[in-house]
């Protein structure tokens, strides 16, 4: 008996000193793709995000594009990107119905950026940009311009993004735009939704029907239900992995 009052008694001066200390025995690290991650340098928002993104198979992983900034500073060292070079072509004859296009849409081409060379190097965000990383990764909007922002919504993406334009390819701007709006044959369409969790981009091309890359998985032309993309606004945005109900904007990308 003595010596059970005994252990009990270290146990309960062990945990005493923990809470004086603030120091706890469990759960201090968390995982980030194979990287211990120590909880005590991230905020409970990133904390939420990342015991969310753990939670999902390692192919819903894939698909999402947010990288929260306390993760992307611990891992990026430099960020270059180059310009994309998918095919030229029109895939189909164009419907009536579809948003009118401005000339500089690149062609819908999954060949290229489906490729096992590329894949991993693009997420939406690098797709909807036309640009490709020099590593596999997932390029977050502002990144290339140094540009930190935390808070997951539209005005801070969408800010982010312009700010990298003279980083992405051969430069871009990106203005702000409504659903039927043109410009010179050197701009193209984008549109931003957002999740709980993550963010999206889609992109119109040549054929005037809207494409999209899903993180560092395939490029595709259909949305949620396998039906082809006239409008992302209108299209169904409610994927297995994030329902993108937000809606966040059209922006107009015009190439130097």
């Amino acid at each position: 008996m003595n010596m059970i009052k005994k252990i009990s008694t270290l146990l309960s001066v062990i945990l005493l000193l923990g809470i004086l200390t603030g120091t706890t025995y469990a759960n201090e690290t968390l995982n980030y793709e194979g990287t211990t991650v120590d909880k005590s340098t991230l905020s409970s928002d990133t904390i939420e995000w990342l015991e969310w993104y753990n939670a999902l198979s390692p192919g819903e992983q894939d698909c999402i594009n947010y990288v929260p900034y306390e993760l992307r500073k611990q891992s990026r060292t430099g960020v270059t990107v180059e310009e994309a070079s998918p095919e030229s072509g029109i895939r189909n004859a164009l419907r009536a119905n579809l948003l009118p296009l401005s000339g500089g849409e690149a062609a819908y081409d999954p060949s290229y950026w489906n490729h096992s060379s590329r894949i991993k190097k693009a997420n939406c965000y690098a797709y909807a940009m036309d640009v490709i990383c020099a590593t596999d990764m997932k390029l977050q909007p502002g990144e290339l311009a140094g540009s930190t922002w935390t808070a997951l919504t539209a005005s801070n993406i969408i800010n982010a993004a312009k700010k990298d334009g003279p980083y992405l390819g051969n430069g871009r701007t990106l203005v702000t735009t409504n659903a039927n709006s043109t410009s010179t044959n050197k701009s193209y369409k984008v549109a931003l939704v957002l999740g709980s969790n993550d963010y999206h981009w889609y992109v119109q091309n040549s054929d005037g029907y809207w494409s999209h890359k899903p993180g560092q998985t395939n490029a595709t032309d259909v949305d949620a239900s396998g039906n082809y993309i006239t409008d992302p606004k209108t299209c169904n945005r409610a994927y297995s992995y994030e329902n993108y109900s937000t809606w966040g904007g059209y922006l107009m990308v015009t190439r130097k």
